[in-house]
Formats: C-alpha cells, structure tokens, sequence
C-alpha cells in the first residue's frame, strides 16, 4: 500500500504467491514451522448455516481446503424464536455434514430474539436465557453430547470443544444498542460458567479488542471495562477471540497500534496484565478483501502474501506462544456484488468459485498444521 513498507522476507513472500496464482498447488511455499512449534487449529468462516441445499459443495471445498475446521453461526434467535424447547435440527444438520467430512465446528453463539432483547443484533437483556442457551448447545454438541450419543455413525471425536461467545460486541452493528464492554463481560462470565457445568470438558472463547467506539462516538479501551465488570470472567473463559484486521500485510505495517495485526500479542498481554492469567488466543477471523478499492483492498496476490506471511508469523515468537488457531474469513466471495464492495471480496474463492492464489496458501498452512487446539 503507498507509503508503506514491506520487509525483505515479505518481499520475497510475494513472489512465491504470483507464482502460485499460475502455477496452482506445485507452486506454493510456505515456511516449515520452527521445531517444536506449538499445534495450531487452521479453519475457515463459511456461514453454511442458510445454504442447505449448497452446504454439501461448501463443505467440500472447505475439505479440498484441508483445513480441519469451519466457523459456523449457532442463532439462538433461530433456534428457540420462543421461550420454551429450543429448534436444534437446522444447527444438527451443519454439525452433521461437517462430520461427515471430517470437520470440526467452531459455534458461534450469537443473536438475540425478541424475547430476551430489543433488536436480533443487541446484547440480550436476558443474560440468564443466553446462559441457558449455551448450557443446553455445550451438552448437546459437546464431547459426549447427546447429538453425538444419537448419531453413532458420526466421529465422536470430531464434537465441538471449543464455544465462541458472540460476535465483535466491541462494533455497534453487532451491538446495536450501544457498545457496552460490561454488559459483554457479565454475559461471557454467565455463558461460560454456564456451559461448563453443563458439560465440564467444554471451553469458551470472549471477544478481546483493545478499543472500541462507545454511542458518543469516543475511542475508549476495551479490556480495562471489560474486566472491571465481571472480576471472575478471566477464570470462567478459557480464551480470548481476536479478528486482527488490518489493511496492511502482518508485519511491517505503518499505522496506528489499534489498526495493526501486530495488536494481536498486544491483546494477549494487556489482558494477562488486568487479570493475571494468560490465555491462549484464537483468531476466528482474519481476512484481506481483494475488492477494486485502494487503499481499503489488496490485489489478489497481495492478498496471498499477506496470508503466507501471516501463517509465518504465528508459529514463531511470541505468538507462538500464544496463538492457537487460525480462520481465515472467509470461504468465497458474495455472488453479484459490486467489485468494490469491500465486505464481499475476502474470498479465498473468487465469485465463480476458482481459487484466488490465497487458496493454495491456506492450504499450505493447513498441511503444515496438526489441527489441534487442546
């Protein structure tokens, strides 16, 4: 990007990836992780959720990916419109189908219905009915869940450990009645103590940012607030949820600390400061759109620099230490957008379903990972 600089080994990142944009899988390279790299968990966002008709292709191209995970919605508005017996069978069928390819499911817990709060994108009000949601989706698709108990057929192994609570509360259109890092915090606290004891071999992820815009418009700190409120949220989670966006590549970019990959760690040791407990961090989002704007977007092989230069990045010091997995956001781009619209351009795969050179460098990574993230 103009004015911006990029190191050497990027540099040298960015050829690799042209050549992967015609060569195809023979020509892409991405570095070995360091011996004795800790595992990381490579995933992808596909949002399958409303596309069951198309999930069957989805999922496969996530498997022809060869990650071994995929983010997908879990609506509490859609499973239980009503107090009362939740409707499980439209998140049973994304379980299912994942499994059947031998892919693991990232819930996201999210969406408040009418009920428990004034708008779908709100923090609900009810923070006790959200804790009995993710208590009764923990012992369902939990390890030994009773969706597992009822479907011997699938790999047991393969049920969802892992919970993400909400999605980006620290950005008003997630939080549409006003950003609150308290209120998020007493419903994280509330979600994840609920979830364990519904199933004690359940962990649980909270957002962490470091700043966020509150309804007059100020920057103010995420953390700080977040923490203050609920004392006990640093031993109810088991780690922290990061989308390090940027519009530069991973390292070496030039711009303010709250717009940088690099708040990543910075994240992780704020928090273990307020708190004194450090968590591992999970990235369930991470993404360069290739739309046509400048300086927002990125050509399609920075975009793949970008990625190469990510997957290097996390399996060393320090954030070997504590990154434990990474999705990239997302699978394909949205069909019949605009070109510079940048929100439907992070594809890996382009709108006609070919792969951008980002593909075959997600894929690269995801051959050089272990897939867990115990």
């Amino acid at each position: 990007m103009a004015g911006r600089r990029r190191g050497g080994a990027l540099a040298g990142l960015v050829a690799l990836v042209v050549a992967a944009g015609c060569g195809g899988e023979g020509s892409v390279e991405v570095p070995d992780p360091p011996p004795g790299a800790p595992p990381l968990a490579v995933g992808v966002v596909a949002n399958t959720l409303d596309a069951a008709r198309a999930r069957p292709g989805e999922l496969g191209e996530v498997e022809a990916l060869g990650v071994g995970w995929v983010r997908e919605e879990l609506r509490w508005a859609q499973i239980q419109p009503a107090p009362g017996r939740p409707r499980w069978g439209a998140f049973d069928a994304v379980v299912a189908d994942a499994a059947e390819r031998g892919l693991r499911v990232l819930p996201l817990l999210l969406g408040t219905p009418a009920w428990a709060g004034p708008e779908l994108t709100a923090l609900p009000d009810d923070v006790d009915a959200f804790a009995a949601f993710a208590a009764r989706a923990a012992a369902r698709y939990g390890p030994g869940g009773e969706f597992w108990v009822r479907r011997q057929r699938l790999d047991a192994k393969l049920a969802p450990r892992w919970f993400e609570i909400w999605n980006e509360p620290y950005f008003e259109v997630f939080a549409s009645t006003g950003t609150d890092p308290a209120a998020y915090a007493r419903l994280a606290t509330a979600a994840a103590r609920a979830g364990r004891a519904a199933n004690p071999r359940t962990r649980w992820l909270a957002a962490a940012e470091l700043t966020y815009l509150d309804p007059a418009g100020e920057r103010r700190p995420w953390l700080e607030p977040l923490v203050a409120a609920a004392p006990g949220l640093a031993e109810s989670i088991d780690g922290l949820a990061v989308h390090p966006y940027s519009y530069g590549p991973p390292v070496g970019e030039e711009a303010s600390l709250k717009f940088r990959f690099d708040r990543t760690a910075a994240i992780a040791r704020r928090f273990a400061a307020l708190t004194g407990r450090r968590l591992p961090v999970w990235i369930t989002e991470i993404g360069w759109s290739t739309c046509t704007l400048r300086p927002e977007c990125v050509p399609d092989e920075t975009q793949a620099a970008n990625f190469a230069a990510l997957f290097d990045v996390v399996r060393r010091p320090p954030l070997s230490d504590t990154v434990r997995a990474v999705f990239a956001y997302h699978l394909r781009d949205f069909p019949d957008r605009p070109a510079d619209d940048r929100e439907a351009h992070f594809g890996l795969l382009d709108d006609a379903g070919d792969p951008k050179p980002a593909w075959w460098v997600v894929r690269g990574a995801a051959a050089l990972a272990d897939g867990r993230a115990d």
